[in-house]
């Protein structure tokens, strides 16, 4: 996409939102947003897919990534609501749903051999 190419659908943006102001009509997206995801769209298109992901990849957090005890993975709140759980051979898991924006998951512990205590002896 070369520069060319982005102004003129610039132009054609900003035409057409003065339209729709004219018109009355109400846009989800503003021409202003538009434009700008037409100028990003221009920038990203001068890297490689493979770049991309790379950076994506190494850069990029989706949601927090956040692994700590009571707080959501996925937005940072500490509202998980925690609905039941269970053991399996080697770990608990806790079942939560965030208070907040609604994600749910589990919570997961792993368990480990630590010692032996004897609550009894034979004689």
């Amino acid at each position: 996409m070369d520069d060319a190419t982005v102004e003129e659908a610039i132009k054609q943006i900003m035409a057409q939102g003065e339209a729709d102001k004219v018109a009355g009509r109400i846009t989800v997206m503003t021409p202003e947003f538009q434009c700008e995801i037409v100028r990003c769209a221009a920038e990203l298109a001068k890297f490689s897919v493979w770049d991309l992901f790379a950076y994506i990849k190494e850069c990029v957090t989706i949601g927090t990534n956040r692994h700590e005890v009571g707080v959501c993975p996925n937005c940072g709140s500490r509202t998980l609501e925690y609905v039941g759980g269970g053991v399996t051979e080697t770990s608990y898991i806790h079942k939560w749903t965030c208070g907040d924006c609604g994600a749910n998951g589990r919570e997961c512990y792993n368990l480990t051999f630590s010692e032996h205590i004897i609550d009894w002896r034979d004689e």
